[in-house]
């Protein structure tokens, strides 16, 4: 913890109304400053900023505090983080731990080979952004087009083009005096198979930047531009700044709604985000090619009491939303779920319905778990042996949720789903110990022939 009269210092030289003008449109009222609340769903200026007294408060919803905790609330950390972000912000010396000359060294060596890093990667995003508006990339400005993704996303998302070229990003980072070692770290280059050097490893692609939490560029995800190439999306390695099961793609730009609406809409594919983003729905993130790990709910913890999932209508789409829910609950967030047809991702469905279907669906967004006991047993075959496998196949969904009414009344809907005696179903799970709730989910979401067993023969 920092003594108190350093506190004191960053809450006095911070500028109150210059921090949070960053995330809200503030006015001159008086002596204080006014603008739309960040923290709910606020139409009339509510949030009031008192900068002699380094004080905020919203009359609409009651929050309340100073520089430090707005930005908490507003970003998700904790004080500390808030503290030392202020510090660097307004050139505030905090006092550093004891630690002798060569723990000092290491420090400010990994500090400077970080900053080193996130300085290549801005660069390579003001690369690719430049070469969207290049000839070459008119491919690349088409497809966007025939997504109606307006300007002004593309900005926001810091969207750009990998030109169809084995070496141009390479030599362009050459020419700024960064190495071929430093950029293969990064994930920007791949060495040649067949003699020496090294290749660009993004090329002929739309590309979406990754960020941090605070908008650094720490990776990249190129997206195909022609039908030849055989991955549909190339990301880049994990490195030292990037974990794809630690990142959320799209919670940099919605991280102020989340805060104000307190609600994630989960969806799968990046073209999903920045479409939805793009027609206002500004809370929506998505996995970067994996699924949704425990390290990206407790991104959203931070922020959200809700996640609406929005997957594709697919059946993989429905079985990663199946998936996803035991991670939800064992975060303590309520889980909702949006079944698209089947033929449709958010981005299409945006598209082929408008935004006010899309809208309207998400108003009516169903209980994740309520859907799941659903349609589980609408595949049964109505065998008591099918029944039984596929009510097990519910015990670790069951058993997430944290809070014991809400157990009880789940095992109450799965026995009135399966029309089965809801004691059978306590029973069961009275008996079953608690057990790792986070394993493939093989319940049919619609009826196959046979019995399990014998697919799992015939497939082996």
């Amino acid at each position: 913890m920092f003594p108190d009269d350093k506190i004191a210092e960053i809450r006095e030289r911070a500028d109150i109304v210059e921090v949070i003008s960053e995330y809200v449109s503030l006015k001159k009222a008086g002596i204080n400053y006014k603008g739309v609340c960040p923290f709910h769903a606020d139409s009339d200026p509510s949030f009031n900023v008192n900068p002699a007294r380094y004080f905020y408060h919203c009359f609409g919803c009651g929050v309340s505090g100073d520089v430090f905790s707005f930005l908490q609330n507003i970003e998700g950390i904790d004080f500390m983080e808030a503290a030392k972000r202020l510090a660097l912000k307004y050139g505030i010396q905090l006092p550093e731990k004891q630690m002798d000359s060569k723990q000092k060294a290491l420090q400010d060596r990994e500090k400077t080979e970080k900053q080193r890093r996130l300085y290549i990667l801005e660069m390579a995003t003001i690369f690719f952004e430049e070469q969207l508006q290049s000839q070459d990339a008119q491919v690349a400005r088409d497809a966007l087009q025939k997504r109606k993704i307006s300007e002004k996303s593309v900005k926001d998302f810091r969207m750009g083009f990998a030109p169809d070229s084995w070496d141009k990003l390479l030599n362009h980072l050459k020419k700024n005096r960064v190495s071929e070692n430093e950029a293969l770290s990064l994930g920007l280059i791949k060495p040649r198979k067949s003699g020496d050097g090294f290749y660009d490893a993004f090329r002929n692609r739309l590309m979406f930047t990754i960020t941090d939490s605070q908008g650094h560029p720490i990776a990249f995800s190129g997206r195909a531009l022609c039908d030849d190439d055989n991955a549909k999306y190339i990301n880049s390695p994990e490195t030292r700044e990037y974990t794809k099961g630690k990142v959320l793609f799209g919670l940099y730009q919605a991280r102020v709604e989340m805060s104000k609406q307190k609600e994630a809409v989960l969806v799968e594919g990046n073209f999903d985000v920045v479409a939805m983003h793009d027609a206002g729905f500004k809370n929506v993130v998505a996995p970067l090619g994996t699924a949704f790990t425990v390290e990206q709910a407790s991104l959203l913890k931070r922020r959200v009491d809700k996640v609406t999932v929005m997957f594709d209508g697919d059946r993989a789409g429905i079985k990663a939303a199946f998936r996803a829910f035991p991670i939800i609950a064992g975060n303590g967030l309520a889980g909702y779920m949006v079944k698209l047809p089947e033929k449709e991702d958010p981005d299409s469905f945006l598209r082929n319905f408008g935004s006010e279907t899309l809208e309207k669906s998400l108003s009516e967004a169903k209980g994740l778990l309520d859907e799941i006991i659903i349609m589980t047993a609408s595949a049964t075959d109505g065998s008591s042996q099918d029944i039984s496998r596929r009510v097990k196949k519910l015990h670790p969904l069951i058993n997430s949720l944290k809070d014991s009414m809400e157990r009880d009344l789940y095992i109450q809907k799965t026995a009135s789903a399966f029309r089965i005696d809801p004691s059978l179903v306590f029973k069961y799970l009275k008996e079953q110990p608690q057990k790792e709730v986070f394993k493939e989910l093989n319940s049919g979401i619609a009826p196959l022939p046979g019995y399990a067993d014998e697919r799992e023969l015939l497939g082996l």
